[in-house]
């Protein structure tokens, strides 16, 4: 009875400002949530699940006049803060970095000029060209396209390019037995990064024994990123696309060039429709291109 008599109470003083209130902080949550799960930061989300349990254990210590629990998670707390930062340090990076491209500052200042999205139309035509001529060879190889996390760390662990994509870089590079056609290529725009660089592998255990090392690595970098990762299979000549932590196979060339123009190329509207539609599912979407192609024809 004590319980619905505070709620009526509650109710009757509650105002626009409390709603404001609530609203702000779901929105908080619903953030911190998505962005935990978008970054696959489950480490993470376990230790604050760790911290939240050791705060109610140590409130409920305090009501029941408990000495040694409360004591001893206060010692505890001063250094909390110092390990939580040196454990999770990947993931708080990861994080941060978020703030600098949420949906709302990509839909007011990523607008794109007609020439920038032409050249992105022409670096994905030479990459499926180019992935085509891998599946039919059965060369294998890894091509990470960069986004908006950033990939320096991963770069420095190749050999720096930084040359214009061309088909005939690429199929050199990834050429058998030449010294970087093992690691992996990092592209940043129109330009070829680095090649041979190490990626982080997956910890899925769920992944199918057929995929080897390359998928893995591939799959790796893009549960750390939001990078897209390209993988042409050695022994099956097979296509595969690594995004988000999880791996698509591709069926055709055309296939990949819709996949790609759906990732890299997003129009004015679908940045609106992200910044309005936050439960909206990821698929691929069928672009209007026409005045990308007219730029191409110019």
């Amino acid at each position: 009875m004590r319980i619905l008599e505070s709620t009526m109470g509650v109710l009757k003083t509650f105002g626009l400002f409390d709603a404001f209130d609530i609203l702000i902080v779901a929105g908080f949550v619903y953030w911190g949530l998505r962005v935990l799960h978008e970054i696959r930061a489950q480490r993470l989300f376990k230790g604050v699940m760790i911290l939240g349990i050791a705060y109610l254990v140590y409130l409920v210590s305090k009501i029941a006049n408990m000495i040694t629990i409360p004591y001893i998670l206060e010692k505890l707390s001063t250094v909390g803060l110092i390990v939580i930062v040196v454990v999770f340090q990947p993931e708080l990076r990861r994080i941060f970095e978020r703030f600098g491209r949420t949906s709302i500052n990509k839909s007011f200042f990523l607008n794109g000029s007609a020439l920038e999205s032409a050249q992105t139309l022409e670096t994905i035509k030479t990459l499926c060209s180019t992935c085509d001529n891998l599946s039919k060879n059965k060369t294998g190889a890894l091509i990470v396209i960069k986004k908006d996390d950033s990939l320096d760390d991963i770069e420095q662990t190749g050999v720096i390019l930084d040359a214009k994509i061309t088909s005939e870089l690429f199929l050199n590079i990834f050429f058998v037995n030449t010294p970087l056609h093992d690691g992996a290529a990092i592209i940043d725009g129109d330009k070829i990064r680095a090649a041979g660089c190490i990626l982080p592998l997956t910890q899925k255990r769920s992944l199918n024994k057929k995929y080897g090392t390359r998928h893995r690595a591939g799959i790796g970098v893009s549960e750390n990123s939001d990078a897209l990762a390209l993988i042409v299979s050695e022994e099956r000549g097979a296509i595969s696309v690594a995004h988000k932590g999880e791996l698509k196979s591709i069926k055709s060339k055309e296939q990949l060039r819709n996949l790609l123009e759906s990732e890299l190329l997003p129009t004015n509207e679908d940045q609106r429709e992200s910044l309005w539609s936050p439960f909206k599912n990821f698929k691929i979407r069928n672009l209007k291109k026409k005045n990308v192609e007219d730029t191409l024809k110019l």
